[in-house]
């Protein structure tokens, strides 16, 4: 809940805390303080270096998308590290999307990686050679 009783939905707080500062405070019924909760650790500049340099843009497939923000793949409330492995670029758009309409994102040790000068995949031209090659009539 925000200032003036205004609610938002779970996936919306989720990613607003992404790469925020937040501490969670709960109340009883009455309105009486219970607990403040630890403040969740934000992405220090070194680290946001670091994942900038390794990521450059979007993460998202065909995405190039050079404005974004830090998404923790484990979410820190569910004790997801605020660490280089545990965190990926993804722009506005897509940030969005992974939280609020059902997309996910999984960090997999056996992901390819291209064996060229490792400029970011053309998904245009891969989607277009495999249209042609399954349209292709013999």
């Amino acid at each position: 809940m925000l200032e003036n009783n205004v609610r938002v939905s779970a996936e919306t707080s989720d990613r607003l805390a992404c790469d925020s500062s937040q501490v969670v405070m709960t109340h009883d019924s009455e309105g009486g303080l219970l607990d403040v909760g630890r403040k969740t650790r934000v992405i220090h500049p070194a680290l946001r270096r670091a994942l900038q340099h390794r990521d450059g843009s979007c993460r998202f497939p065909g995405c190039s998308q050079q404005r974004c923000d830090a998404h923790h793949v484990e979410h820190w409330a569910e004790e997801g590290k605020t660490e280089l492995d545990n965190l990926l670029l993804l722009c506005r758009y897509h940030h969005r999307a992974l939280h609020e309409e059902d997309f996910r994102v999984e960090i997999d040790a056996s992901t390819g990686f291209p064996r060229w000068q490792g400029e970011k995949l053309d998904l245009g031209y891969a989607i277009d050679g495999l249209w042609r090659s399954s349209s292709t009539v013999l």
